[in-house]
């Protein structure tokens, strides 16, 4: 029986040794500083674009507006009177652009201008270039957006503009090497 004490008590000392191990890595794993949690509080004093597209699209769907409605592919045009069914998939562009991504992170100088804000990137091979948001009364007003991607085989320049109650532009220029460029424009005026 004392030699089940003795290696019982070693074994023990052996577990124990190894769960004081496990927790110290643990713990300094844990106490480390969680990279998202800084980015997102350093993206704090960014607008919040994508929360504030998505109340948008929740007041529209409700309104339930009618839009004239302007479609411009290169040389072609067509302008409609339309009640948009999908307004998610109709500003999607606006809603894909989130200053809260981490990628985002202290990337931008912003400049107040009157009663405007102007984001421009410090860095120019981010995708996204410029941002306007205006205010009156305190409440947005209208909002800017200029975004570029390219590469060795393509380069797409998207310049957004929303009002308020107005309308909103969505322009885009895709430039494919073999294929050549493809403008398009769509314009969509409240009524």
């Amino acid at each position: 029986m004392f030699w089940y004490k003795k290696q019982h008590i070693k074994l023990f000392k052996t577990v124990l040794a190894s769960l004081i191990i496990s927790t110290v890595l643990f713990s300094s794993c844990s106490n480390a500083p969680d990279s998202s949690q800084n980015n997102s509080l350093q993206n704090k004093e960014y607008f919040d674009i994508k929360t504030y597209f998505k109340k948008e699209i929740e007041k529209l769907n409700e309104e339930k507006p009618l839009v004239k409605k302007t479609v411009l592919k290169d040389s072609e045009e067509e302008t409609k009177d339309i009640e948009i069914k999908d307004w998610e998939t109709e500003l999607n562009a606006f809603l894909s652009v989130d200053l809260q991504k981490p990628v985002y992170s202290e990337q931008f100088s912003i400049k107040k201008e009157g009663n405007s804000e102007i984001y421009t990137t410090k860095d120019p091979k981010l995708d996204l270039q410029f941002i306007k948001i205006t205010k009156e009364n305190g409440q947005v007003s209208r909002i800017v957006i200029h975004k570029k991607v390219g590469n060795m085989l393509y380069k797409t320049t998207e310049k957004l503009e929303y009002k308020e109650n107005g309308f909103y532009t969505i322009e885009k220029e895709q430039n494919i090497r073999i294929l050549g460029t493809n403008n398009y424009v769509i314009k969509g005026s409240f009524e």
